[in-house]
């Protein structure tokens, strides 16, 4: 029987990790972006002797023969990029990298993959073309980190960001593959994240990637955090970099909320705390909602918040969710005595309240997809401290409405959250972990 082509073969859905191979030496180059960004690359056409004969190693070319490769393409600059590039305002994702991926094959994949991927599951149609883009990724990538971790530059990054959005929208068990590949080249190598340009972009993707693996597995991150206090979001104002903040203390609470201890740190919860409400307070005016509803009163059970740019939306999500992280993480708690029982009840309407204005304010802008998929992923780790009926009902039909507009598997969630309400329990979401 002869030999299959490698670049024929299709890895199964789940395919061994990448990541886990010993990290061959290529030549390195310095070249400078768009933005005048000197960046140390090893192109992927510079490793043509580890690629198999048959991937095209130059490429899609420019333009694109190719009509639903075309498609894919600009599917992905049109639609897709706006949900990567939702704190970038430079939309590096959107601009940058279908350029680089017209000259570098893994980019050219791993936006193949994601992309095709997300029409065949809006069209409902079986397509094998994502799983072959998928192979065709993964037998160029594993050559490359096969080699040493500092030959590793920003298209590689970028691609491992793809293939783990394409990860993300598997309807199996979320395993992190890559997100555990693109952690492990950020830890590595630290300079990503104060860099800028596209390796900057890609690393606050990274982070947002795994604040939600660690929010909704209830494990640590995987990312060490150090490295992104030098980024530019720190010192810059613009509304990108403001979200940017509060997607990082997010990481920090949930650094805080699963560290290997066993004791939280009351004086790191209290400066978390401080840093959570000064994000709130000194938020320029222009960051403030536009108008704001109680509930009911746009014919929904949550708030209804109307902002005028995407950032504006990410970065209220993730203060309101930092706040959740706080309530149900406060070491206060876990002090005897009657009067952790009133604090108690206190923590959870905070929980409560600021898990209905991070729904709220994904059901009043929805044409913000990144808001939505929060959304879901805080009902998944948190939604059982509903307990209005009509809430619950609403939450249900919003999770559906997220899979067919955005075609994210909710279905998992939605069992799990009507498991967990037909036992009327009065539990919170992290409990049992504050019990033990």
């Amino acid at each position: 029987m002869a030999e299959q082509d490698p670049a024929e073969r299709v890895w199964p859905v789940a395919p061994p990790s990448p990541y886990s191979l010993a990290p061959v030496s290529t030549n390195s180059s310095t070249r400078t972006d768009d933005e005048g960004h000197e960046n140390s690359t090893k192109s992927v056409r510079d490793i043509s002797l580890a690629l198999p004969s048959s991937l095209d190693q130059q490429g899609v070319g420019w333009p694109l023969g190719n009509r639903k490769e075309a498609r894919c393409f600009m599917h992905f600059i049109d639609y897709l990029a706006q949900w990567v590039d939702v704190c970038d305002p430079r939309r590096h994702f959107g601009t940058e990298v279908p350029r680089r991926a017209c000259e570098h094959p893994l980019l050219t994949y791993a936006l193949l993959a994601f992309s095709s991927h997300h029409l065949s599951i809006l069209s409902g149609y079986e397509d094998d073309s994502p799983a072959r883009y998928y192979s065709s990724a993964l037998q160029i990538l594993i050559p490359i980190l096969d080699g040493p971790i500092n030959a590793l530059n920003e298209d590689i990054l970028a691609a491992i960001v793809l293939l783990r959005l394409y990860e993300e929208m598997l309807p199996d068990v979320d395993t992190g593959t890559h997100l555990f590949g693109s952690s492990r080249i950020l830890n590595s190598m630290s300079s990503f994240a104060a860099k800028g340009g596209l390796g900057e972009a890609a690393s606050w993707i990274v982070l947002r990637q795994d604040i939600y693996f660690s929010l909704t597995k209830s494990q640590p991150l995987y990312i060490q955090l150090e490295s992104y206090k030098m980024s530019s979001s720190f010192t810059d104002n613009s509304a990108e970099s403001l979200a940017n903040r509060a997607v990082f203390l997010c990481a920090q609470l949930l650094a805080y909320a699963f560290h290997c201890g066993a004791d939280l740190d009351v004086q790191l919860w209290n400066e978390l705390n401080e840093e959570v409400e000064k994000w709130y307070e000194t938020k320029p005016w222009q960051c403030t909602p536009l108008w704001v509803g109680p509930q009911g009163s746009s014919g929904s059970a949550f708030p209804s918040i109307w902002m005028i740019r995407p950032a504006h939306i990410v970065g209220y999500q993730h203060n309101c969710l930092a706040r959740v992280l706080l309530a149900i993480f406060n070491p206060h708690l876990c002090k005897p005595g009657f009067e952790t029982f009133s604090r108690r009840r206190e923590a959870d309407d905070a929980a409560l309240g600021n898990l209905r204005m991070l729904i709220g304010l994904a059901i009043s802008n929805p044409s913000v997809v990144n808001a939505t998929l929060l959304a879901s992923h805080a009902l998944q780790a948190c939604g059982s401290y509903l307990k209005d009926p009509e809430e619950r009902k609403e939450a249900i039909e919003f999770l559906e409405d997220v899979r067919k507009r955005t075609g994210w598997h909710t279905s998992r969630i939605v069992n799990n959250l009507t498991a967990q309400w037909s036992q009327s329990t009065n539990a919170n979401a992290f409990g049992h972990i504050l019990m033990q």
